[in-house]
């Protein structure tokens, strides 16, 4: 199987999943984007063999499994290849077999559609080592002593320009895992127990004191506040400032023993007297553009209406007009004057030549 250099198969699909969730190519997706890729990694780890990690879908049958998983989701065919591409890419599914059309395979198999056969793959996990045991010289990367020589064998000669020097082995080390990209949108509210957990991952990624605690215990104190409508971006807002917005004292970096109950303490002011979640900052935020434009739209009506009020009774012709205008512009029918205004006033009786002539 073609597993790519420094990864392995899984030994659960779930580790496998939760590799794909939690790349750092993540960050950058829009949220449908997340959506759509969240819900081809899920249909993909629904189709696995268990035993050989592999693939068994057809494109039907993947494009039915992403809608059953998201059905707000993209599932045209191109999309999910594109998915797939990029999990190749992140060397997260290696390919065991390439599809072909029924046009160039065989003959001798009968000239049928091939489907394409991928393998999961995940990153080598490191082997746990023992610093109180000192490593065969094999593994220390030392050759055994030998008669013909009297020194230990060096596998690495001294490079040209001298030893390593002092400021080089002082290099910082890599990143921690911690200090990975977040996985879940700021901006998007987690509805399912799984989504839950990849956003209090990223709040763990955002606030560094909330990682010296699971990302489950995170989840659990988050849950109420995410089934109230909140987002990420709302909890981190809510952490660091009270419900009037003025900011805490401190911002917890320093001096917190219990990291769970401070979170739950930090929280807590953002409950009413009855324990209701209040609203979050951007729900206010949201709650205040709605109230201000019903209040523009109504003072546009009453000026509207003042205006009218102003200009007097319309005539029929100018009703019409407006009405005809409205009709246009909404793709209603467009109405036409009644039958009695399109008649004609009765002209006067004509004035007998006899008739007297009264002065004005």
């Amino acid at each position: 199987m073609a597993v790519p250099a420094g990864h392995t198969i899984p030994r659960r699909v779930s580790d496998w999943v939760e590799q794909a969730l939690a790349h750092p190519g993540t960050a950058t997706m829009t949220p449908r984007s997340w959506r759509t890729y969240r819900a081809v990694v899920l249909a993909t780890a629904n189709a696995i063999d268990p035993k050989s990690k592999t693939t068994v879908f057809s494109w039907t049958s993947l494009a039915a499994a992403v809608l059953e998983v998201d059905p707000t989701a993209a599932s045209s065919r191109a999309t999910i290849a594109r998915y797939l591409r990029r999990l190749r890419d992140w060397k997260l599914l290696g390919v065991v077999a390439s599809g072909r059309t029924a046009q160039y395979a065989p003959a001798a198999g009968g000239g049928s559609n091939e489907r394409a056969v991928y393998v999961l793959s995940v990153l080598r996990p490191l082997q746990p080592v023992d610093s109180f045991e000192t490593p065969p010289l094999k593994e220390a990367g030392v050759l055994p002593r030998t008669h013909a020589r009297g020194d230990l064998a060096q596998t690495t000669p001294e490079p040209l320009r001298g030893p390593t020097p002092s400021a080089a082995q002082a290099r910082p080390a890599p990143l921690p895992a911690q200090r990975q990209l977040p996985a879940w949108p700021r901006s998007v509210t987690p509805k399912r127990k799984d989504d839950m957990l990849a956003a209090a991952g990223t709040l763990r990624h955002l606030i560094p004191v909330l990682r010296r605690i699971s990302p489950e215990h995170v989840r659990s104190i988050a849950r109420p506040y995410f089934l109230a409508g909140w987002t990420v971006a709302d909890l981190h807002h809510a952490i660091d400032h009270l419900p009037g917005g003025r900011r805490w004292p401190h911002d917890g970096a320093d001096g917190v023993g219990n990291v769970g109950a401070w979170l739950s303490y930090r929280l807590a002011v953002w409950r009413d007297a009855h324990g209701t979640v209040r609203r979050s900052n951007s729900q206010r935020i949201l709650a205040e553009q709605r109230h201000n434009a019903a209040l523009a739209r109504a003072r546009r009506e009453a000026e509207a209406a003042t205006r009218a009020a102003a200009a007097g009774p319309m005539s029929p012709g100018r009703q019409l007009a407006r009405a005809v205008a409205e009709a246009i512009r909404s793709g209603k029918p467009v109405p036409t004057l009644p039958e009695q205004s399109r008649r004609q006033a009765p002209s006067p009786a004509p004035r007998p030549l006899d008739a007297p002539i009264t002065p004005s």
